[in-house]
C-alpha cells in the first residue's frame, strides 16, 4: 500500500456498505432495463435468421439475451460503485467492473434459464447464487496481486450470497403475509361470490405483496451483505502482500485518501 494512505478503516466500511446499497437499488432498475433489450435482440435476430429454437436451445438463447444483458447491467452498476472505494487500494480497479460486469451476466443468464426450464421457481436464488461465486472467483484473481489471504474473498462472496437470499426470502414472506386479506370469520369457501372476490383480491395482493418484498429484501439485503463483505475486505486490505504493485497517485480519490483508521 502507497505511504500516502492510510490503511482502510471505518470510513471505508460505510462508503463500501453505502456504494453497495445505492448500486443495488439502482441496479435492480438497470437489470429490467437490460431484460428488455436483450427481449429485442432476440427478436432482432430472429428476425433475422429466423431462429426456431426448440428444448435445450430455447432456453439457452433466452437466457444469453435477456438473462446476460439483466444481470450484466446489475453487476455493471455494483462493480462501478465498488471500485470507486476501491480506487486507492488497486492498481487496476477498471478489471473490477469487468469482473463484477461478466459474473453478472453469468448469474443472469443462468437464472433465466432455469425458470424458463422448470416451474420451480428457484432460477433467481440459484443465478444469485452463481453470481455471488463467480463474482468471488474473478475478483479474487485481482486481490491476490494486493493482499495475503485473498482467498477468502471467494468464500465471502458465497456466504453473501446466502445473506441475501434469506433476507429476500423473509421480506418475501413477509410483504405475502401482510398484502393477503383473509376471509372473514365464518364465510364457507367457494359458497358466495363476496368468497370469489376475497380470492381473487388475495391472488393480486400476494403478487404485489412477493414484488414489494423481493424489492425491500434485495436493498436490506445489499445493505447488510454489503457490511459484511465490506468488514471482511478491510480486514484484506490490511494485510497487502510484500510484493504488491503500488497504486499510482493519479488513481487514488482525495476524499478516500483521508481515510482514518
Amino acid at each position: 500500500m502507497p505511504d500516502n494512505l492510510t490503511a482502510p478503516g471505518y470510513k471505508f466500511l460505510w462508503k463500501w456498505t453505502l456504494a453497495n446499497t445505492l448500486s443495488w437499488a439502482l441496479g435492480l432498475i438497470a437489470s429490467g432495463v437490460g431484460f428488455l433489450l436483450g427481449v429485442l435482440a432476440l427478436m432482432a435476430v430472429d428476425s433475422l435468421i429466423k431462429l426456431r429454437p426448440d428444448g435445450v436451445s430455447r432456453f439457452v438463447l433466452i437466457g444469453l439475451f435477456p438473462g446476460a444483458s439483466g444481470g450484466a447491467l446489475l453487476g455493471a452498476c455494483v462493480g462501478w460503485a465498488q471500485q470507486l472505494v476501491l480506487r486507492p487500494y488497486l492498481p487496476r480497479p477498471r478489471q473490477w467492473v469487468l469482473a463484477s460486469i461478466a459474473a453478472g451476466a453469468l448469474g443472469g443468464a443462468v437464472g433465466c434459464a432455469i425458470d424458463l426450464a422448470t416451474d420451480l421457481r428457484t432460477g433467481g436464488a440459484v443465478g444469485l447464487m452463481v453470481g455471488f461465486a463467480a463474482a468471488g472467483g474473478l475478483q479474487y484473481r485481482i486481490l491476490r496481486e494486493r493482499v495475503a489471504g485473498a482467498g477468502w474473498w471467494v468464500l465471502t462472496n458465497i456466504a453473501g450470497g446466502v445473506l441475501a437470499l434469506a433476507v429476500d426470502l423473509a421480506t418475501m414472506m413477509a410483504g405475502t403475509a401482510l398484502a393477503v386479506r383473509r376471509e372473514p370469520p365464518g364465510m364457507i369457501p367457494g359458497m358466495t361470490p363476496g368468497t370469489l372476490y376475497v380470492r381473487e383480491m388475495d391472488a393480486a395482493a400476494r403478487q404485489v405483496g412477493e414484488i414489494m418484498g423481493v424489492t425491500l429484501g434485495t436493498i436490506l439485503g445489499a445493505a447488510l451483505v454489503g457490511a459484511m463483505m465490506g468488514a471482511v475486505l478491510m480486514v484484506l486490505l490490511r494485510r497487502p502482500r510484500a510484493e504488491a504493485p503500488l497504486v499510482a497517485a493519479s488513481t487514488a480519490s482525495p476524499v478516500l485518501e483521508r481515510d482514518k483508521s
